[in-house]
């Protein structure tokens, strides 16, 4: 790495070469992760307990709760939209 602060990305083939497959994993998730926020999906709401996502069209007051639909990822939490604490 040099200290020029070069904002350019690595290509992800060379990510590829040097990376082992954990951490590809990793780099792959967070990427995703990334984009999907960064599409400003209206209704868009996170699991406070994992990476699960999903998009809730009703309001806060309608609907209180988040059901986690991570279950086979061993989650599947239900938790408060509000305070996000685990009810």
């Amino acid at each position: 790495m040099h200290p020029s602060e070069c904002k350019q990305p690595f290509p992800e083939s060379e990510l590829r070469r040097v990376l082992d497959s954990k951490l590809m994993d990793l780099y792959e998730r967070v990427k995703q992760q990334q984009e999907i926020e960064n599409a400003g999906i209206d209704g868009l709401e996170a699991c406070p307990f994992c990476e699960w996502k999903c998009v809730i069209e009703a309001s806060n007051e309608e609907e209180k709760l988040f059901r986690c639909g991570n279950e086979d990822g061993g989650c599947g939490i239900v938790s408060c939209r509000i305070c996000k604490k685990e009810v």
